[in-house]
């Protein structure tokens, strides 16, 4: 009976072994990728905003150097970089302000813009009827001297005459028709908008296109009127435009989408909760760790099968952290595993020979 029972325990405790083994090896591809992405170094904010300032994408840089600064919240030496870098910026803003009230001024007045102080001067313009009429007026002017009129300004900007009374959903008519003056909308997300807003001037339902502009101000301003069209370009659909917004307002979320551009921006359609905060982290890394985690996504992005038995015991953030922990010694318990099934195949072999001998 005894012998027995010491075979029986052998092959439970063997099975329950073969099974971690098997798990461990299901998520080994997941633990390899994820060991690569932090072996990457952690994005140098301070550099990088220096370089997006050089090339002239001030609000870029700004992004970055709040980005930074959210991840180092205690007072070190980096915080302390990234503050002087912040104050730097704004001063030299205020020295040369001559060229942003000019970008501003003709922003403002024709709709159109070159950089961010003309970007923003024409949303703000229309916020309220001006920029509106503005619009409808300069549309009106071309087809009297025979120029091509732009039916997308024009269908917008009367339905932007009707959310008026809506802050929200005209702040968003004010950043797509800036998109599409700039050339920052992709032809897909044009004729959605288009078709909206003619339901909305023949006195439609405009639900569906004060979402889609109440989207298109989140993500504005998550991200900052320049890098949000430089997001916006890539668009193709309401609902992509709903994950980018959602997605602009976790933490690190719009310096994510600024640096992993178009590949993030399709990805997101397709992913869950956890998949997000595994891009959050690989963020953290800057564009080299994004471009990583983008390759291996399919296993990056996948919950470990362990949490398959856990996931609806917790809540909040332990799943994410639990994973993060499971990955980060993926080799440690892939070891344990095989080790343990090895000793009670062992141990097993060693009662069978005993009882032969017997």
């Amino acid at each position: 009976m005894r012998y027995r029972l010491g075979i029986v325990g052998h092959l439970l405790r063997g099975a329950i072994a073969l099974l971690l083994l098997v798990i461990c090896v299901q998520d080994w591809p997941a633990a390899r990728a994820h060991w690569s992405l932090m072996q990457l170094p952690p994005l140098d904010h301070h550099a990088e905003a220096r370089r997006l300032h050089v090339a002239g994408h001030d609000q870029a840089a700004l992004l970055v150097v709040e980005e930074g600064l959210r991840q180092h919240a205690a007072p070190d030496a980096t915080r302390a970089r990234l503050l002087a870098l912040r104050a730097d910026f704004h001063r030299q803003a205020r020295q040369d302000w001559y060229a942003p009230l000019r970008s501003a001024a003709l922003g403002a007045l024709t709709g159109r813009a070159e950089d961010a102080p003309g970007l923003v001067a024409a949303i703000v313009s229309d916020l309220f009827v001006f920029g509106d009429v503005r619009d409808l007026a300069i549309q009106s002017g071309r087809g009297l001297r025979g120029e091509a009129v732009d039916p997308f300004i024009v269908g917008l900007s009367v339905a932007g005459l009707a959310l008026t009374a809506l802050p929200a959903a005209d702040g968003g008519t004010a950043v797509i028709k800036a998109a599409r003056r700039n050339q920052a909308l992709s032809p897909a997300l044009s004729a959605h908008i288009s078709r909206q807003a003619q339901q909305v001037v023949r006195g439609g339902d405009s639900r569906a296109l004060r979402r889609l502009m109440d989207d298109a101000t989140a993500l504005t301003d998550a991200m900052g009127v320049a890098p949000a069209q430089r997001v916006l370009r890539h668009v193709v659909h309401p609902d992509q435009l709903r994950h980018a917004a959602q997605f602009s307002r976790r933490p690190g979320g719009a310096y994510a989408l600024h640096a992993g551009g178009a590949p993030l921006l399709r990805w997101l359609s397709t992913a869950d909760d956890a998949a997000h905060a595994a891009a959050l982290q690989a963020a953290r890394m800057g564009s080299a760790g994004l471009d990583h985690f983008l390759r291996h996504a399919r296993v990056l992005g996948r919950a470990h099968p362990a949490l398959g038995l856990t996931k609806g015991i917790y809540k909040g953030h332990v799943p994410a952290l639990l994973q993060q922990f499971l990955r980060q010694y993926a080799a440690f318990f892939l070891a344990l595993a095989a080790a343990w099934l090895l000793l009670e195949l062992a141990g097993l072999g060693l009662r069978l020979g005993a009882r032969r001998a017997a």
